[in-house]
């Protein structure tokens, strides 16, 4: 997607400006969730793998991070208000990644 804006139910990313507002408030969300959400709503619908995010998030290391990956995961699922095994926004996918799995619309 080449949008700089994109809306899902009552929040919209601005990947520009590297914020994340909820009902026109902005929401608070560390680094690495924000980076985690960046990734998945540039392709809505499709698998992001855990192997992808990892390289994304921490580039420059060789040393497995499942336990960081799933506090970041965890953390942005806070913000976004899932609840445990809800998945509204983001689906794990089980020994592959995840998905952003709600409508999502580019703002112009």
């Amino acid at each position: 997607m080449s949008t700089t804006k994109i809306r899902f139910e009552d929040y919209e990313l601005d990947f520009a400006r590297r914020e994340l507002r909820k009902a026109g408030s902005r929401v608070p969300l560390q680094r690495k969730p924000f980076r985690i959400l960046e990734l998945l709503l540039r392709s809505p619908g499709e698998i992001v793998t855990r192997e992808e995010l990892v390289r994304c998030l921490w580039p420059d290391s060789h040393v497995s991070f499942e336990h960081g990956l799933n506090t970041a995961v965890n953390s942005l699922r806070q913000v976004l208000g899932e609840r445990s095994r809800e998945y509204r926004f983001i689906e794990t996918r089980p020994g592959l990644g995840y998905r952003f799995s709600a409508p999502v619309e580019e703002v112009l």
